[in-house]
């Protein structure tokens, strides 16, 4: 790309911030062994007005899986492990609820997310566990597919993946990740604790929208589930590791990994779903670490980032020889991603897609569907319980997501899980609604208690996993 193309993508970046109302970003560019670009835009601190620069370290969330994955291939081309071994047969305190995946379950399985095994995501956010619980908490959790059957994401296992990693060094996933890519790439800056972020004189504020004002987001501890997704990084560190991909494991005088396990990490080994729910993305397939996409007929390797405040892209069309990272410091928004398909636009020569169009009108649609939800909702609320309220209240548990507490105050019934409090609107006789805030979203639940026998209450269920044959999640009431 040259220098006027270039100029072109920096007005087409700032004309979305503003649309999107994205408070700050950073940008690398790279094509063939060049840097092309690397740039901030706008505000890593809104309040104290301070500039995000290529320097400025922002959450990479879930782009962290590559890390992992390519740490994964470095110990293998090692002796150390075998990617195709059970991981029973290195960490034999693994356990899944399912036994046959307990014994069966690879390294493969896990970085490529064929575990059968759904998000269970809500773990993310009990942030009293440390990554040995969570990973302990994995025979606890059922099950939705046979193992290899579907592509299921999960950010649990690709933890305990990392931690094993650890293991068989001695060490921990992060001493892996220093000494095995940062250090090799000169990423001096970037880390992998938001302690660490925190405390760094140059770090982004994490922002959300909120009725539609942009307002800061408390930082999201997601230590536990490093391997998964905790890498703080900027745009020209990242640029390295783009450069490293492109050049198939090579960066400066070293070679990281062979080009043989680049390779294998692009390859897909399972069907996915695109994010984008657009005509050009009807195929999506799922590597070890990288979502695998054409683009416009041409291959186009990637991941997105996104934890409370921070939404980030790594991409790159590696026949092209060209890449992109962008980092932002606000929740949940598709920005990354018309940005890096409006510069492959550019830099193949192809009429550009008027990606930001497309993307407003799913945002329209999305928000009119959530009104029309929440009109329904206020419709459907205060209906009568089918017993006394007080019955209701209590301690329900559950082996690996822990305790709910159900109390009565003020003639309502409060739920609090975690740091999450809520109350409780009766939907139908025995189940009720309730909105889950969680910081970067409010999730809308519903909650079903169970009787016994006898007549009392001794149960509650909640729908915790939307994958296809997921089942409730049934907490169970403490005498």
């Amino acid at each position: 790309m040259n220098n006027e193309q270039l100029a072109a993508f920096r007005s087409y970046v700032q004309t979305e911030m503003e649309k999107w109302q994205v408070p700050g970003l950073s940008i690398a560019v790279v094509q063939g062994n060049e840097v092309m670009m690397a740039e901030g835009f706008g505000y890593r601190d809104i309040e104290k007005k301070l500039a995000v620069t290529p320097d400025t370290l922002f959450a990479i969330g879930s782009c962290t899986k590559a890390f992992t994955a390519l740490a994964a291939g470095q110990l293998m081309e090692e002796g150390k492990i075998d990617l195709d071994t059970p991981v029973i047969n290195y960490f034999p305190a693994f356990k899944m609820h399912d036994p046959v995946a307990t014994e069966q379950l690879t390294l493969r399985d896990m970085l490529c997310h064929r575990s059968g095994l759904p998000r269970h995501d809500l773990l993310l956010f009990n942030e009293k566990l440390s990554r040995e619980d969570l990973i302990a908490r994995l025979r606890y959790l059922e099950p939705s597919q046979p193992i290899r059957y579907k592509f299921q994401y999960n950010n649990l296992l690709i933890t305990t993946a990392g931690h094993i990693l650890g293991l068989m060094e001695g060490t921990s996933w992060e001493q892996v990740i220093q000494n095995y890519i940062l250090d090799p790439l000169d990423m001096t800056e970037s880390c992998m604790s938001i302690y660490d972020l925190k405390q760094s004189a140059n770090h982004a504020v994490p922002y959300i929208e909120k009725e539609g004002c942009i307002v800061s987001t408390p930082y999201h501890n997601i230590d536990a589930f490093g391997p998964a997704g905790s890498i703080n990084s900027n745009a020209k560190e990242m640029a390295s590791w783009v450069l490293m991909n492109l050049n198939k494991g090579r960066y400066k005088d070293r070679t990281l990994v062979s080009e043989k396990y680049i390779a294998e990490m692009q390859t897909p080994l399972i069907n996915s779903h695109s994010y984008v729910n657009q005509k050009e993305f009807l195929v999506s397939c799922y590597g070890l670490g990288w979502l695998i996409e054409p683009y416009r007929g041409y291959q186009m390797i990637l991941h997105d980032g996104g934890i409370d405040g921070y939404s980030a892209l790594t991409a790159f069309l590696p026949n092209n020889n060209v890449g992109i990272v962008v980092l932002t410091n606000k929740n949940s928004t598709p920005l990354p991603r018309m940005i890096a398909f409006n510069l492959f636009d550019r830099a193949l020569g192809l009429d550009e897609v008027d990606w930001s169009g497309r993307f407003w009108e799913d945002y329209e649609r999305a928000n009119s569907q959530e009104e029309e939800q929440q009109a329904q909702i206020c419709k459907s609320n205060h209906q009568q319980a089918s017993r006394a309220l007080l019955e209701y209240a209590g301690t329900y548990t559950h082996p690996g997501y822990g305790d709910i507490f159900i109390t009565l105050r003020d003639e309502k019934l409060h739920m609090k899980l975690y740091a999450f409090e809520s109350v409780l609107s009766c939907k139908d006789r025995s189940t009720f609604r309730l909105d889950l805030d969680i910081g970067m979203m409010v999730v809308p639940l519903s909650m079903t208690f169970q009787e016994s026998s006898a007549g009392k209450i001794e149960s509650l269920s909640m729908p915790l996993n939307y994958e296809q044959g997921a089942k409730e999640i049934v907490f169970i009431k403490q005498l």
